[in-house]
């Protein structure tokens, strides 16, 4: 039986490869969620993260 410990040390470590692995397919244009597929054309759409950076320095409070 495994420990909470180890499980939480091997989540740890296999998540920033999962979502690093994620981004890259994104970047290259298949599907996060199955790499044999291309990309949906309603996804930058709804990921769209230059309008969200955008969004969030115009939420910022100058001071």
């Amino acid at each position: 039986m495994i420990t909470f410990e180890e499980f939480a040390e091997a989540y740890a470590a296999a998540v920033p490869k999962i979502l690093a692995k994620m981004k890259y397919l994104e970047r290259i244009g298949r599907d996060p969620f199955d790499e044999n597929k291309p990309l949906p054309k309603w996804w930058h759409k709804v990921n769209n993260m230059k309008e969200r950076r955008k969004q969030n320095r115009s939420n910022k409070i100058p001071f």
